[in-house]
């Protein structure tokens, strides 16, 4: 690096190379897209090569990039470092934070912990987005919020929130047409349909000790309480959101008998190395929150 570069082109190298995106790399040092842009080309001016590929989802290194980043990775986050122990996030900070939360997961004190952290940093806008690993694996969102095993094989980051309490339900017509009352038996599960999400299969086998196969797998818990509520089955569902979900109450809570359903574990996931400041400030109050909270 020569005496005559401005550190910022460096700061936009990072940021780009990291994330593989400009706009993500804009909105990481909170300048424009279009600042970006032009401090990439100023420093390929300057090293005389080009540096990144564009393509439909974002860019990519050249043999170059990744050279230099190889050689300056270390000295940036020493001095990124340096500048967050001196550098204090404040009401009025201003911010992008990103999340993704099945609505299953939504609880009361959560969105009570998101509402106040709203009203302490206003300058802080969220976005609330569909879906989980890709987006988290392409950076598009800084958190993702799911039970544990939706994150097993990632190398994501993550912490421990809560233990979501599952629970069996029925609707009362469903009851009523297969003669059952509010407590089954575990071998029930085998002979009538059950409605589970996919994730939760393999622990839903281990807690009962049967090998069933589910009549409807699917990709969320909120469908599992729709179908239920058409009288197709049994369903997994979690206790902390069946309130809310029924309010008709044509739905039930069911007993397995002999059997106590264990806590799966509900875990925020994140690359903690791509979290801005006002991220990791809402991932600190987290913690901070779950842990009296819970």
């Amino acid at each position: 690096m020569n005496s005559n570069t401005n550190w910022n082109l460096y700061r936009a190298f990072i940021a780009v190379f990291e994330t593989k995106n400009l706009q993500r790399a804009a909105e990481i040092l909170n300048v424009t897209r279009s600042a970006i842009g032009q401090n990439i080309k100023e420093l390929e001016r300057q090293l005389g090569t080009k540096l990144f590929v564009g393509h439909s989802k974002g860019v990519e290194p050249t043999s170059d990039a990744i050279t230099l980043y190889e050689s300056i990775k270390d000295a940036h986050k020493s001095i990124t470092d340096g500048e967050s122990n001196i550098q204090e996030f404040t009401k009025d900070s201003h911010g992008l934070i990103r999340l993704s939360i099945p609505p299953t997961l939504v609880r009361a004190d959560l969105r009570d912990y998101i509402m106040e952290f709203c009203k302490t940093y206003p300058n802080v806008r969220f976005e609330f987005h569909r879906g989980n690993v890709e987006l988290l694996e392409q950076n598009k969102i800084d958190f993702a919020f799911n039970v544990d095993t939706v994150f097993h094989g990632y190398n994501f980051d993550k912490t421990t929130l809560f233990r979501g309490a599952p629970i069996l339900i029925a609707s009362k017509k469903f009851l009523r047409k297969n003669s059952l009352t509010d407590v089954i038996k575990p071998t029930d599960l085998l002979n009538l349909p059950l409605i589970i999400h996919r994730e939760f299969v393999h622990w839903a086998q281990s807690a009962t000790g049967l090998d069933f196969k589910p009549h409807i797998e699917t990709a969320s818990s909120d469908t599992v309480f729709e179908f239920v509520k058409e009288d197709l089955g049994i369903g997994y569902f979690f206790e902390e959101s069946f309130y809310e979900f029924n309010n008709n109450n044509d739905v039930v809570l069911l007993k397995l008998d002999g059997v106590e359903l264990l806590g799966i574990k509900i875990v925020c996931a994140h690359n903690k190395e791509y979290l801005t400041k006002a991220a990791n400030m809402f991932l600190e109050g987290l913690i901070k929150f779950c842990k009296e909270k819970f």
